[in-house]
């Protein structure tokens, strides 16, 4: 099945603003929003400006040797520049629709420093062209994490978070594989439906599904949230208790639905 109706490459602009914590950062900004951003700053070009790309560092803490991370959504490199630069033994793929994505980040965001302060992160860093759900069903590559960051406008890929893109998922994964989970949300975990319906399809495929609030600086109705789903990990800092008992699950047959009905 080809999944690449679930994306529209859309006119980037790139711009210099002021983030919520004071710092001064790069945008890289689509008619959807923010994409990504980068600190100004010279010393902090490879440091995280959002909280949720924060989070996916407790990969880390889980695994503690990660040395193969797949990154489905590649935006500004911004988490990818981050890992390379400061675990020196791992290795990264990017997957991302948008071919342009890459050379942003050289021309943009600083890839192009990463790869002349650290010479080797650009064997270590490998990009793929393609959608990723079609890229996990026609190759075999297996990776100790996989990390979904994809966003179609404002809501995740739903190509990879019903029970048969889980599944898929969980076959590139080594036994104490962690897939990864960027999902918006509420604070109010019982109003986040779409959440709450994404945690308990990865529970039919995963034994464990640990979820972390990642808010913005001064969030107080909408945030992000992080999900670790594995069938090893079953305790992470910061993990919240929720009530997924009414949540419903996604399949591949109803994706075009759930498109249509999206709310957070």
């Amino acid at each position: 099945m080809n999944y690449q109706s679930d994306y529209n490459l859309k006119d980037s602009v790139f711009y210099e603003t002021y983030y919520l914590d004071g710092e001064k950062v790069r945008v890289y900004e689509t008619e959807d929003g923010w994409q990504s951003a980068v600190y100004v700053e010279k010393n902090r070009h490879f440091d995280l400006v959002f909280e949720y790309t924060k989070k996916f560092d407790l990969l880390f803490d889980l695994k503690e040797d990660l040395s193969r991370i797949l990154l489905v959504g590649g935006a500004g490199f911004s988490y990818p520049k981050h890992v390379l630069s400061s675990r020196r033994n791992t290795e990264m793929t990017v997957i991302d629709l948008d071919p342009t994505v890459y050379d942003t980040a050289m021309n943009y965001f600083y890839l192009d420093e990463l790869f002349l302060k650290y010479p080797d992160t650009q064997d270590r860093l490998r990009f793929i062209n393609a959608e990723g759900r079609d890229w996990l069903e026609t190759h075999d590559e297996v990776f100790e994490a996989i990390i979904h960051d994809a966003y179609d406008g404002f809501m995740p890929a739903i190509t990879l978070l019903t029970k048969e893109a889980c599944e898929t998922v969980k076959k590139h994964l080594t036994p104490d594989g962690i897939y990864t989970v960027n999902l918006p949300g509420h604070f109010s975990l019982a109003g986040s439906e779409f959440m709450l319906n994404c945690l308990h399809t990865l529970r039919q495929v995963f034994a464990h599904v640990l979820l972390v609030r990642a808010p913005a600086p001064g969030a107080s109705e909408n945030t992000n949230y992080v999900v670790f789903a594995s069938d090893c990990y079953a305790q992470i800092a910061g993990m919240m208790h929720y009530d997924d008992a009414r949540a419903r699950v996604y399949h591949d047959k109803n994706i075009d639905a759930v498109r249509e009905n999206y709310a957070w």
